[in-house]
């Protein structure tokens, strides 16, 4: 018998879920002033995605635009610190580590119209009309998994607080970094599209990620 597998807490999901009413009508054309997204407070995704791609690139030695390793480590925190203190209650779903405090003058929010969102996999077991048919919501919108993503964003916070003295430490950090992001962020390239940031292409085991 194999393991049982791990619940699912949180899923990606597009403007669609913004388009159910308070009477639980979908409709794909309207923007109801009281929608069901606003109601089950969906926080949006993309700065996590954006932060996560970013912090792919930035793993790379040789980076132009990061001057050090140093430097690197502490622009990745930066920006997945930015992505994730705005969701206290997604990492407490998740049972992971708040985010630690930092500064105001460490934190540089974005204005950008959000494109996904995380919603509780379970906020969105419930029946709307659709087309005049009752259907599972769920089921209708067909979103992404999402725990996987929101545990490797706080991952790389984790890994940037590691203890590192060498370059061939700081080094090993951005490799365990870019590696844990590969392994992840390439299965959603169709939400890395729409919010202007580039697609990753798959892992290849056969190319060497500690280069």
């Amino acid at each position: 018998m194999g393991r049982p597998r791990k619940k699912l807490i949180y899923v990606l999901v597009g403007d669609a879920v913004f388009c159910v009413d308070k009477e639980r009508v979908l409709d794909l054309d309207s923007d109801p002033i009281e929608s069901f997204g606003e109601e089950i407070q969906c926080p949006a995704a993309d700065e996590t995605l954006i932060a996560l791609r970013h912090a792919f690139s930035w793993s790379f030695p040789g980076n132009p635009l990061i001057d050090g390793p140093a430097k690197t480590i502490t622009e990745i925190r930066r920006v997945c610190v930015n992505a994730l203190r705005d969701m206290p209650d997604v990492l407490e779903d998740m049972r992971l580590p708040t985010i630690p405090p930092f500064s105001e003058d460490e934190w540089h929010p974005t204005a950008k119209i959000a494109t996904c969102y995380f919603a509780r996999a379970a906020d969105l077991r419930i029946r709307v009309t659709y087309e005049g048919k009752k259907r599972s919501l769920f089921n209708l919108l067909q979103p992404d998994p999402a725990d996987a993503l929101i545990r490797t964003a706080r991952d790389v916070v984790t890994a940037t607080f590691s203890e590192m003295h060498s370059r061939d430490q700081y080094h090993a950090v951005l490799v365990r970094i870019r590696n844990m992001i590969w392994d992840i962020l390439p299965q959603f390239n169709e939400y890395l599209i729409p919010a202007e940031v580039e697609p990753m292409a798959p892992r290849d085991d056969d190319v060497e990620a500690d280069t």
